[in-house]
Parts: C-alpha cells; structure tokens; sequence
C-alpha cells in the first residue's frame, strides 16, 4: 500500500512550482465550485418542495448522497 500523504514542498523552487500550479488551475476551482454550490441550492429547493422543513433541508444536503 501507498501513503498518499502529501507533505511540505522540500524547496523554494517546489513551493513556487506548487504555487504557480494552483495559480493556473484556479479558474477551474472557482468554476467547480460554482457548480456545487448550484447543485446544493437545487437539492435544498427540491427537498422543500418535497415537503422538508427548511431545517431538515439544509441537513439533508450537508449530508453526500449516492445519487
């Protein structure tokens, strides 16, 4: 088995190079999360329709579902 711990960068230059890395995907991970906030206000609004509590909403989708 493999640990898929990831550490520290070991040197400048990798802490640059992780930086620069997150730099350019940051588009992507603002987008992304853009969508599952999407998602999640879709899940809270159909469980309401659905006849939840606003409470049992906001609980329901705290919680990751298969679906």
């Amino acid at each position: 088995m493999t640990d898929n711990i990831i550490g520290l960068p070991e040197s400048k230059d990798d802490a640059k190079a992780a930086i620069d890395q997150l730099k350019r995907n940051l588009p992507a991970i603002l987008e992304n999360a853009k969508i599952v906030a999407e998602i999640k206000r879709a899940n809270y609004l159909a469980y309401i329709e659905q006849g939840f509590s606003e409470h049992q909403a906001l609980e329901l989708i705290k919680v990751p579902t298969m679906l």
